[in-house]
């Protein structure tokens, strides 16, 4: 869930808060609905994407460095 989270996160603060500051684009309160359900979806397959690639990077760092390595007896 935090990966969702986080994906929304992006977005919100991307679509409603820094693009619209600095003037590319309009908040999303002013795009195309079909536009904004596209957006959310990329976001959220987006966070969630990136927190099981960080999960099993962080499994195999942990076996890659847990001390017991059979290849070296």
């Amino acid at each position: 869930m935090r990966g969702a989270f986080y994906g929304l996160a992006v977005w919100g603060a991307s679509y409603l808060g820094w693009i619209p500051a600095v003037g590319l684009l309009k908040p999303s309160t002013n795009h195309p609905t079909g536009r904004n359900v596209l957006m959310l979806a990329s976001h959220l397959t987006w966070g969630l994407t990136l927190v099981a690639v960080l999960r099993q990077v962080q499994i195999a760092e942990e076996q890659a460095f847990a001390g017991d390595n059979a290849h070296d007896r």
